[in-house]
């Protein structure tokens, strides 16, 4: 499901690297001990805040946006063959709308 190269963010570090399918399945790791469950199911309206604030770029029209009970939050990203070609991570999704 993953691209060749896959471009792996974590909000609020340093941390934004091309890394190998592998790497970024370890990198995902970041966010799997989160609370469930999940929400992917955002409000149109929730994610538009996401949009509008510092980190913006990260959220496309095609991106998949999850966040967890305790606040960790996921995106997806595509490129044009369908496959995950980024993922953008954040401990809170307090962080998201700042």
């Amino acid at each position: 499901f993953m691209a060749t190269s896959v471009k792996v963010t974590i909000a609020a570090s340093e941390f934004s690297k091309d890394r190998t399918k592998d790497e970024a399945v370890k990198d995902i790791n970041y966010v799997v001990n989160a609370q469930e469950p999940w929400n992917f199911a955002l409000t149109t309206a929730t994610v538009d805040t996401y949009k509008a604030g510092f980190y913006k770029d990260y959220f496309k029209s095609n991106s998949i946006v999850g966040v967890a009970k305790d606040k960790k939050g996921i995106v997806f990203n595509f490129d044009c063959d369908g496959k995950i070609s980024a993922v953008f991570m954040a401990a809170s999704s307090d962080l998201l709308t700042e």
